[in-house]
């Protein structure tokens, strides 16, 4: 083999190999504003029964998430299925994915929540969501069933 093709496999491999742009997120850190901000105006929107701002707030979501790299792919993925958000209930199916991803990344990285933020659990649904406050406002069922759920 060349020398210069050498070179350049080894450049490559070790491109493919590199860890992505990380945020500062360690065990047990909280999670970042950047991260949740955007995800609790999507929930408070489907709570309300809205889609006001949720195209932008996923928008945002997708953009933060692409900086934590591998583990946030889920995350990103989901966000970006928001941006999108269609009728109602095609937005509450795709908040239940990002709200999934958001909730294992979370667990994964043993991360905690603000004061005043919570996280929560639909039982029918069978989804968990974050959400401020003391009183539960479930984003999957809206004013439909908005107490529907348990704090965690």
């Amino acid at each position: 083999m060349k020398a210069w093709m050498f070179g350049a496999l080894c450049a490559l491999v070790v491109a493919g190999c590199s860890p992505a742009l990380q945020t500062e997120t360690t065990e047990g850190s909280e999670l970042p504003h950047s991260l949740l901000d955007p995800y609790l105006r999507i929930a408070d929107a489907l709570a309300n029964d809205s889609l006001d701002g949720v195209q932008q707030a996923a928008g945002e979501l997708t953009t933060e998430s692409t900086k934590l790299g591998a583990p946030g792919m889920r995350i990103q993925t989901a966000a970006a299925q928001m941006t999108s958000p269609g009728e109602l209930a095609d937005a509450r199916t795709k908040f239940a994915n990002l709200s999934v991803a958001l909730d294992t990344y979370m667990k994964g990285f043993k991360m905690t929540l603000p004061d005043g933020v919570r996280s929560a659990y639909c039982p029918m649904k069978q989804k968990p969501w974050i959400q401020e406050g003391d009183v539960i406002r479930n984003p999957y069922y809206g004013t439909e069933m908005s107490t529907c759920g348990e704090f965690r």
